[in-house]
């Protein structure tokens, strides 16, 4: 802050618009001593818990690490299991880039498993996981999901020929 004041900056505080810059030099250097007293705190009782014996973070973290990909694994194959045969749809269809593909389902609706946009790199990735899905049976939609697939389907035949029949 001292920079900004010694470089002649102007500065307007949103909360206080008739601070003057000696008001602005004093709170922010109270700031710092706040922040400084705060760190020396936090250090001094990690120190302390540390001596006590306390193990800081997650003690079991590769277990938590492998039940977290063991959770990603599952969700990407569902999501590749129900998206996946729109995909193949949209290519039987005659779309036959991944770039097309992406713009057909952003059109229609189909959202990415993170909600993101498509783009051609992830249709590629959800075909790839699509056809390893396929020849792993433990990860087979089921019913519910079977039931969204075709009620996604059907959303999508109706807006595929909207978006076709006005191409």
């Amino acid at each position: 802050m001292s920079r900004l004041i010694e470089a002649d900056v102007g500065f307007v505080a949103v909360d206080n618009p008739n601070a003057t810059k000696l008001m602005i030099h004093v709170l922010s250097a109270f700031a710092e001593h706040e922040r400084n007293l705060i760190a020396e705190r936090t250090k001094s009782a990690l120190a302390e818990a540390m001596e006590r014996g306390v193990t800081l973070g997650n003690p079991k973290i590769n277990e938590a690490r492998k039940l977290a990909i063991a959770a990603n694994r599952k969700r990407t194959a569902t999501f590749a299991a129900n998206v996946g045969p729109i995909i193949a749809q949209l290519r039987a269809s005659g779309l036959h880039t991944l770039r097309e593909i992406a713009r057909v389902l952003e059109a229609i609706g189909v959202r990415t498993a993170t909600g993101g946009p498509w783009h051609a790199a992830t249709v590629r990735n959800v075909e790839e996981r699509f056809l390893q899905v396929q020849h792993e049976p433990s990860s087979q939609p089921d019913a519910k999901i079977s039931l969204i697939k075709k009620a996604v389907e059907l959303r999508c035949r109706s807006r595929l020929a909207a978006y076709f029949g006005a191409r």
